[in-house]
């Protein structure tokens, strides 16, 4: 009974003295438990002290310690290449807020026991807040991509050149070079991340291949070997503005390429004949007479081309007669065309693609087409005219004429119906005859200015 009375007055006695121990331990520890608004004594950021501030002191000692940061170097190395640049010429800076939050954590967060165990271990030894760098990429890409640009090499296209001999020879396609800036940037992420306030960063610097965008394969496939047809007209040097006209409307249609089976619209690629477009006024054929109009001229180079197509054995869509003859081609093988009213198309039926070229002399225009010849006919197209139509005589009585006196306003011109024939053979043999067109030109009647008559000639 005595023992046991002797235990129960020891655990009042230790329990009493743990409990006021307890209350003087918090009464005393009291700032080692409750959050801080300030950083904790020993706190640093690569040495330089923290402790003891708020948030907005170390910001201004934050800021003034960036300034001086930025000006850290990274030099960038290729082979025995080699160039300096700043942190904030990177666009790379301390990111301050996360640097001041790190540090305001610190014996702040977490349980009782771990915010003692923080701020102990910060008071006794030190606790050091790495810097967290943070870069603008866009902006580091730039600056490296300016200071290295003598390691690029830009890649080289496959092309065609044709010759004035027309023959065709292919300029191979060559890959180029340039400094892979993704992997640079994702390095120098990995050094900043490593670093401190001080370092000097070595960024060591590859190069990655740049593929180029047509390759000699691309080339190769479209089969463009050599010239498969050519056609020239002649016209007067004199007439600048007929003559202006041709050479855009040529222009226009100069190294246009012609994909299989594509359809070919003349208005489409040479688009609207308009002052805007710079097409000037120019004889035109309007309502069967010879008028000025804008564009005069883009028939002949419709006409050209279209000669060019028959003889490339092309499948002529549309195509359209003048509706007076022309002297620049044959009759029966002219194309007149009138943005968004009449076209000449015609479809690439072989099998590979088609490249025009244009050239305009002194005084003649030449359009030739260019493709795989290996798999062309050799083609004659015959132009004939079946009928000749006499022009009638229109007589208008002129007063001011005195008898028997007659006068010719306008000479009639015939009319003709021709008959247009493609004819394509394989050595001597012939594999295909077709008509393409049968035209009537009409005939133009003359017109004679004759005197009134006397009641005896009306009644004779």
């Amino acid at each position: 009974m005595a023992v046991s009375a002797f235990r129960r007055h020891v655990r009042i006695f230790f329990g009493t003295v743990l409990l006021i121990l307890s209350i003087w331990f918090l009464s005393v520890h009291n700032q080692w438990l409750v959050p801080s608004e300030r950083i904790h004594a020993g706190v640093h950021v690569n040495g330089f002290k923290l402790g003891g501030l708020s948030a907005e002191e170390a910001d201004s000692i934050l800021r003034k310690l960036a300034e001086h940061w930025e000006r850290n170097l990274v030099i960038l190395l290729h082979g025995e290449n080699s160039w300096r640049v700043t942190y904030g010429e990177l666009g790379i800076a301390p990111d301050l807020q996360k640097i001041i939050d790190e540090a305001l954590a610190v014996g702040n967060e977490g349980s009782w026991l771990s915010r003692l165990r923080e701020r102990w271990h910060a008071g006794k030894k030190g606790w050091s807040i790495g810097i967290t760098w943070k870069m603008e990429e866009e902006q580091a890409k730039e600056k490296i991509h300016v200071l290295t640009r003598e390691l690029e090499v830009p890649p080289q296209d496959a092309r065609l050149v044709v010759k004035e001999d027309d023959t065709v020879e292919v300029i191979p396609s060559r890959p180029g070079r340039k400094v892979n800036l993704d992997k640079a940037l994702r390095d120098l992420r990995a050094l900043l991340k490593a670093s401190g306030s001080n370092d000097l960063l070595l960024l060591k610097l590859e190069t990655v291949e740049v593929p180029e965008r047509i390759s000699t394969q691309d080339i190769l496939n479209m089969q463009i070997k050599g010239l498969i047809a050519s056609y020239s007209t002649g016209f007067n040097p004199n007439n600048k503005e007929r003559v202006h006209n041709l050479r855009l409307a040529a222009e226009a249609l100069n190294n246009y390429l012609i994909e299989p089976g594509e359809i070919f619209s003349f208005n489409t690629v040479v688009g609207p004949r308009t002052a805007v477009n710079g097409y000037k006024e120019a004889l035109i054929i309007k309502n069967r007479e010879f008028v000025p109009g804008m564009g005069g001229g883009v028939c002949q180079v419709s006409s050209t081309l279209y000669n060019a197509a028959l003889r490339a054995n092309l499948s002529i869509i549309e195509r359209r007669r003048h509706s007076l003859p022309v002297k620049y081609v044959p009759l029966g093988t002219d194309a007149t065309v009138a943005y968004g009213l009449i076209d000449l198309k015609f479809q690439n039926n072989t099998g590979g693609h088609l490249l025009i070229r244009t050239r305009v002399d002194r005084d003649r225009l030449t359009v030739k087409i260019f493709g795989n010849p290996e798999n062309q006919p050799k083609v004659t197209i015959v132009s004939r005219v079946i009928e000749t139509m006499p022009p009638k005589v229109l007589y208008k009585v002129d007063t001011g004429l005195p008898p028997g006196k007659n006068l010719v306003e306008r000479e009639g011109t015939p009319g003709y119906k021709t008959e247009v024939v493609r004819i394509a053979r394989e050595g001597n043999k012939v594999v295909k005859k077709e008509i393409i067109s049968r035209d009537i030109y009409p005939p133009e009647p003359a017109i004679v200015r004759v005197p009134p008559q006397k009641s005896s000639d009306v009644s004779n």
